[in-house]
C-alpha cells in the first residue's frame, strides 16, 4: 500500500470520527433544547395560566364572599373576571397531558356556574352561600390538579431528559475512545514508517559519499519509498559500473 494512500486513510478516520462525535452532540444537544423548549412551552405555560387564574378567582372570593369592596392586586370585579377568562382560554388552547383535558372542561363547568350564580347576587351577599363556597372550592381543586398534573410532566420529562444526556455521555465517550485507539497507533507508527526507510537511505548514501559503491538497500515494501530504494540500488550499481569501467 502506498504511502499515500496509508496517510489518506489514517486521516480520513480520524476526520470520520471527529465528524461522528460532532453528529452525535449535535443530535443529543438539539433533542435537550426540544425537551427543554416544550416544557417550558406547553407545561410550564399552564402552571403560569394556572397561577393568574388562581390569583383572579381568590381575589372574586374576597369581594363576594369575604365582603371586601377590594383586593390586594387592587384589580376590579371586571378585571377578574377578564383575567380569569383569558387564562382559561390559553389553558385550554395549552392541554398537552393525559387527563389534563377532562380537568380543564371541569374547570370550565364549575367556573360558570359560579358565574351564574355571582350575576345573580351582590357583593354583599352573605358568607353562609354555602353554595358559592363548593364552587370556588371546585373550581380551587381543578387548578391544583391541572398544576399537578403539570408539574409532574415536568419531572418526568426532566428525567427522560437526563437520561438522553446520560445516553449522549455513553455514546460520545465510546467515539473518543475509537479515536484515542486509532491516533495512538498513527503516533508511533506514522513517524517509524518515514522516517526509518529515510534514515537508513541517509545511512547508504553517506557510504557511497566514502566511494563504497556496492551498498544496497534491501527492498521489502511497495510504496514511494520502495521505489526510491529501488531507483537508489539502480544509481549505485550504474556508479560500479561506471567506476569498474574506468580502472
Amino acid at each position: 500500500m502506498r504511502i499515500k494512500t496509508k496517510i489518506t486513510i489514517g486521516v480520513g478516520v480520524l476526520v470520520i470520527l471527529a465528524i461522528a462525535q460532532g453528529i452525535v452532540c449535535n443530535i443529543y444537544l438539539n433533542k435537550a433544547s426540544e425537551a427543554s423548549g416544550r416544557i417550558l412551552k406547553d407545561n410550564g405555560a399552564s402552571i403560569e395560566y394556572t397561577k393568574e387564574m388562581m390569583s383572579a378567582i381568590d381575589g372574586l372570593f374576597e369581594i363576594y364572599i369575604k365582603k371586601n369592596g377590594s383586593v390586594k392586586s387592587g384589580k376590579s370585579e371586571k378585571d377578574l373576571f377578564k383575567v380569569f377568562e383569558e387564562n382559561f382560554q390559553s389553558e385550554k388552547n395549552n392541554v398537552t397531558e393525559e387527563g389534563e383535558k377532562e380537568i380543564v372542561e371541569n374547570l370550565g363547568n364549575a367556573y360558570h356556574e359560579f358565574r351564574n350564580n355571582l350575576k345573580a347576587l351582590s357583593p354583599e351577599v352573605s358568607k353562609s352561600n354555602q353554595k358559592l363556597v363548593d364552587q370556588y372550592l371546585k373550581i380551587k381543586e381543578s387548578l391544583v390538579n391541572i398544576l399537578s398534573i403539570n408539574m409532574d410532566a415536568i419531572n418526568r420529562k426532566n428525567k427522560v431528559s437526563a437520561e438522553t444526556n446520560q445516553q449522549a455521555l455513553w455514546y460520545i465517550y465510546i467515539v473518543e475512545m475509537l479515536t484515542i485507539f486509532w491516533v495512538l497507533p498513527l503516533l508511533f507508527i506514522l513517524p517509524a514508517l518515514i522516517a526509518n526507510p529515510i534514515k537508513e537511505l541517509k545511512e547508504k548514501m553517506r557510504e557511497i559519499a566514502k566511494g563504497n559503491f556496492r551498498q544496497k538497500i534491501i527492498i521489502i515494501r511497495k510504496d514511494e519509498l520502495g521505489d526510491l530504494a529501488e531507483e537508489f540500488n539502480l544509481m549505485a550499481e550504474k556508479i560500479h559500473e561506471y567506476q569498474s569501467k574506468g580502472k
